[in-house]
């Protein structure tokens, strides 16, 4: 179930917002028969999960960016800003035009730190590790809803997308 469930958030994020109100339909009938392997772990009780030191990003994703990608500095933190605009996108009181050029720039930053990672399995990694839940996805689906039908601006190539120093 969780493989289905995960292979429905991405074509979310591939064909964009216009989609997402068939796909919740579709997902609410889905997660309503059971999650299967989904995590039971005590940072998933709730959607925003523990955060100790309050950076914006869940300490279990944070844990895991710093244990798998330890070589490289860099995308580390592109990962970094990129589950901390995902995360925004599941909290209900933040504007969603906003959160979504959040996470433009976050995955413009990512591209340029390390296209090679973005690019592959990398990119996909914390979008599947930050909407790990029902009660998550079923926030990622509202957020997405909220930018239906919308024209959304581009991002000024004069500006850094990133939020931290880099080379």
């Amino acid at each position: 179930m969780m493989n289905l469930w995960l292979l429905i958030l991405k074509t979310i994020r591939m064909t964009g917002a216009s989609f997402v109100l068939l796909l919740s339909l579709t997902l609410g009938s889905l997660v309503g028969a059971g999650c299967g392997p989904c995590s039971k772990k005590a940072e998933d009780e709730t959607i925003e999960g523990v955060d100790k030191n309050q950076d914006g990003v869940r300490d279990d994703v944070e844990a895991l960016i710093e244990r798998e990608y330890a070589g490289d500095r860099m995308v580390q933190m592109a990962m970094r800003q990129q589950a901390k605009a995902l995360q925004n996108a599941l909290k209900n009181d933040l504007d969603a035009e906003v959160v979504a050029g959040q996470i433009t720039r976050a995955s413009l930053c990512f591209a340029k730190v390390d296209l090679e990672a973005y690019a592959g399995e990398a990119g996909e990694v914390i979008e599947d590790l930050v909407v790990n839940t029902r009660a998550r996805a079923r926030r990622y689906i509202e957020f997405n809803g909220k930018l239906s039908g919308k024209m959304l601006g581009g991002h000024d190539p004069k500006v850094d997308p990133c939020e931290f120093e880099h080379k």
